[in-house]
C-alpha cells in the first residue's frame, strides 16, 4: 500500500542517513538548532557522534518557558525553553554545554514558581557556571536578590569575556573589587562587565581601588585620566588608568538610588 512504501522509503533514508561516514553526519548535525540536534541522542550511533563532537553555536537564548521577556530584544536567537516544571529540560541542556561553545548567551529566568528556593535554583546556578565556552553572557533575573551571591557573581564574570548583567543591583563591592583586580593583573578571562548597581556599593568599590568623587573632582591614590560630564539633565564620568576604562552615571545621585556601569580592559598589543 502507498502508506506501507511511505514508510518503507522513510526507513531507506534513515538508514542511508546512518551510512555515512561520522564526519559527514557531524557536519549535517552542526546545522540543526541545539533543540533537534540533541534529540539526535535518541538513535544510538547519532548519539554517539553527537556526544564526542565539538559544535558551536553563534547566539543561544535560554527561555524560562512562562516568561514573555518583553524587556529583551528577540533577534534571530536560537531558542532554548528552560521549564521548572520538566526535569528533562535541564539535563538537556547540561548535554549541550558539554560539547557546544556559544557566541552569544542570553539566560532569562523570571520569579516565581519553585525558581527562587530549593534544589532547583542551585541547578540553575550550576548551570549557568558551567557554560565556559561562552564569548559573551547576558543575564536577566527577576529573581536576582536569592541567586546573586559573591561566589556566584564571580563565577559568571570568570566564565565568560564579555558579561551583562539585566535586573541585577546587588553586587557587593568587594566582589567588583575582586573582579577589577584580576582584569587588571590579566588573570581574568572577563574583559567587559556591564551592570547596574545600588550607588552604595559602587561608592564603596572606588574607594576600594583608590579612587573619589567629590565637589566635582576626582582624587586617585595614582596616575588616572577622569572625564566628568552631564548630557541631558544627566551625570556621567569615566576613569581610566592606563588599563582599565571605567564608565558610570548618576555618581551625584544618594547612597541607594541604582546606577549604571562598564567595567572595561583596553588589552595592550
Amino acid at each position: 500500500s502507498k502508506a506501507v512504501y511511505g514508510n518503507s522509503e522513510k526507513e531507506m533514508e534513515e538508514s542511508a542517513f546512518l551510512g555515512l561516514p561520522k564526519r559527514a553526519i557531524t557536519n549535517i548535525l552542526s546545522f540543526l538548532p541545539p533543540k533537534e540536534r540533541l534529540t539526535a541522542r535518541l538513535n544510538k550511533k547519532l548519539n554517539e557522534i553527537e556526544a564526542n563532537s565539538k559544535f558551536h553555536v553563534q547566539e543561544l537564548r535560554i527561555v524560562e518557558i512562562s516568561h514573555s521577556f518583553r524587556r529583551l530584544s528577540i533577534g534571530r536567537h536560537q531558542d532554548f525553553y528552560f521549564s521548572d516544571q520538566h526535569h528533562h529540560s535541564y539535563n538537556s541542556l547540561r548535554k549541550l554545554i558539554s560539547n557546544t561553545s556559544i557566541g552569544s548567551l542570553t539566560v532569562a529566568l523570571e520569579a516565581g514558581g519553585n525558581l527562587g528556593q530549593g534544589s532547583l535554583l542551585d541547578k540553575v546556578q550550576q548551570l549557568i557556571n558551567e557554560f565556559n565556552n561562552v564569548g559573551s553572557l547576558t543575564v536577566q533575573f527577576e529573581f536576582f536578590v536569592c541567586i546573586m551571591d559573591k561566589s556566584f557573581f564571580l563565577g559568571l564574570v570568570e566564565s565568560c569575556r564579555v558579561v551583562t548583567l539585566i535586573g541585577v543591583n546587588q553586587i557587593w563591592s568587594d566582589a567588583l573589587c575582586a573582579v577589577y583586580l584580576n582584569m587588571f593583573a590579566g588573570s581574568s578571562k572577563c574583559f567587559k562587565l556591564e551592570s547596574d548597581l545600588l550607588s552604595v556599593h559602587f561608592y564603596y568599590f572606588l574607594i576600594s581601588i583608590g579612587i573619589i568623587i567629590g565637589g566635582g573632582y576626582v582624587f586617585a591614590n595614582r596616575y588616572v585620566q577622569a572625564y566628568l560630564h552631564t548630557r541631558n539633565g544627566k551625570d556621567f564620568c569615566s576613569i581610566f588608568d592606563g588599563k582599565i576604562e571605567l564608565k558610570f552615571s548618576d555618581y551625584r545621585l544618594p547612597w541607594y538610588y541604582e546606577m549604571h556601569f562598564v567595567l572595561k580592559l583596553h588589552e595592550s598589543d
